[in-house]
């Protein structure tokens, strides 16, 4: 099955350190749902083979990152529990 065939949810990176921006060269797809079951060794294997992917996933993960930060920090949240 090709990657592109894949209905990738919940996915969770690893190895993201923020010494390695911009490249995260140590990133990878650490858990994820395919097609709606937990993804096996095998296929994680198969999909962090394909950098363009592991890019994407990178980008909204620090996207929410982001996000998340911005929020902690508007003043409208203060003493909420996120």
């Amino acid at each position: 099955m090709n990657i592109s065939e894949m209905n990738l949810t919940n996915v969770e990176m690893g190895g993201v350190d923020m010494a390695d921006y911009p490249d995260f060269c140590d990133a990878y797809v650490e858990s994820c749902d395919v097609n709606g079951v937990e993804a096996t060794d095998e296929q994680l294997d198969m999909i962090n083979e394909d950098s363009d992917f592991i890019y994407e996933q990178l980008e909204d993960y620090m996207g929410g990152l982001y996000d998340w930060a911005s929020m902690i920090h508007d003043d409208r949240y203060v003493g909420m529990d996120c």
